[in-house]
């Protein structure tokens, strides 16, 4: 639905790329069966789409520049898993903003499923949240205008019923289901 809907700007981030087999670092290797079944579930057709889309992607609204991305890929020279979103990493703010292209002006990120407002130097680093990863009942997003003027963030969190999830992953017989339900909803 939302490939076929242009309303929606994609991009991919490192579980699409691995699910295409584009990244298959070593400290994955124990989630790799889960991938290929997912990517079994998902079949040809959606997976070739997934490949086309890009890893970012620069989009210019009321006159700001906007590049969305999942993260910094580990695979760009001079990075690891440890520095992926810098912030995270005990690195100062303006290391962080230097991350990213000087002459953007909103960037928007994921990856640590964790909504995230920073304002530096003129840029704006957010990142929106998950809709289905929060590690908690719940479903984050943020809403963002942009005007010419402004940039409005408003972020959301949306409780769920959390109750049948456990069952659902037992009987849909998810590969690896007892690694993602511990590490990702801890609250079941």
């Amino acid at each position: 639905m939302i490939f076929n809907d242009n309303r929606f700007e994609n991009i991919i981030g490192n579980n699409e790329m691995i699910v295409l087999g584009k990244r298959r670092d070593e400290w994955q290797r124990p989630k790799m069966p889960h991938h290929e079944w997912v990517a079994n579930l998902i079949g040809k057709d959606l997976l070739e789409k997934i490949g086309k889309t890009p890893t970012s992607k620069e989009l210019n609204i009321n006159r700001k520049k906007v590049l969305m991305l999942h993260s910094p890929f580990y695979d760009t020279p001079n990075r690891s898993i440890q520095d992926n979103l810098l912030i995270y990493q005990g690195k100062t703010l303006d290391e962080f903003v230097k991350d990213y292209p000087e002459d953007v002006d909103i960037v928007l990120v994921g990856h640590s499923h964790l909504q995230l407002y920073i304002s530096w130097k003129r840029k704006k680093i957010i990142n929106p949240g998950s809709i289905s990863i929060t590690w908690k009942p719940i479903t984050s997003f943020c809403l963002m205008e942009i005007s010419d003027n402004s940039i409005n963030v408003n972020f959301k969190n949306i409780s769920y019923d959390f109750s049948n999830l456990k069952r659902d992953y037992e009987e849909r017989n998810v590969l690896g289901k007892d690694f993602i339900i511990k590490y990702f909803y801890p609250f079941i």
